[in-house]
């Protein structure tokens, strides 16, 4: 025997189904940019300045660190997001000596070695895996939907005048940057 169901109780479940949102996934690959930046906060990030009015929440100090960009007029929205990879730390007598061999130090990115294993024990909780690399790039694979993801060496200065590090970085922008411009 088939029970009629009320109508209000159909209405009511549609409502209930319509408002629950999905629960942002925190991943540096995805498209997915409607996060809580109350939760990034709350995980714990440094914040740093990105220049022209945009900071970066990124995680606390690790050898993998994604992190978000936002607009200081508007804290509550991710207006790009990121993944950053330490490969190494590296030492100059001064400043003027890395800028005097910048395209030395960028070519010698070409042959730089590490460890790809390491790269996939940090990428793996993203559900991406190490493909192959092609001069200053990496590609990742998205092991769901076959993916793939395009990482770049670069070279930043630290906090310490002669000291510079090595990483692989991906960064992508929010589509609503796309609509605005």
């Amino acid at each position: 025997m088939i029970k009629k169901v009320p109508i209000s109780f159909l209405v009511f479940w549609l409502l209930i189904q319509l408002g629950c949102k999905k629960a942002p996934t925190y991943n540096p690959f995805d498209q997915e940019f409607d996060i809580s930046i109350s939760h990034v906060v709350k995980n714990g990030c440094d914040t740093l300045s990105a220049g022209c009015g945009y900071y970066n929440l990124i995680e606390k100090s690790t050898s993998s660190r994604m992190y978000y960009q936002i607009y200081s007029d508007d804290f509550h929205e991710a207006v790009a997001k990121g993944y950053v990879y330490h490969i190494d730390t590296f030492r100059f007598k001064s400043r003027e000596d890395f800028y005097n061999e910048k395209q030395i130090i960028k070519d010698s990115i070409i042959q730089l070695q590490f460890n790809i294993n390491n790269l996939n024990q940090k990428i793996e909780k993203y559900d991406y895996s190490y493909l192959d690399r092609k001069k200053n790039t990496i590609r990742i694979l998205s092991k769901e939907n076959q993916d793939t993801v395009v990482l770049k060496f670069n070279i930043a200065e630290t906090d310490h005048p002669r000291y510079f590090v090595r990483n692989l970085e991906y960064f992508e922008g929010s589509p609503k940057l796309d609509e605005e411009k």
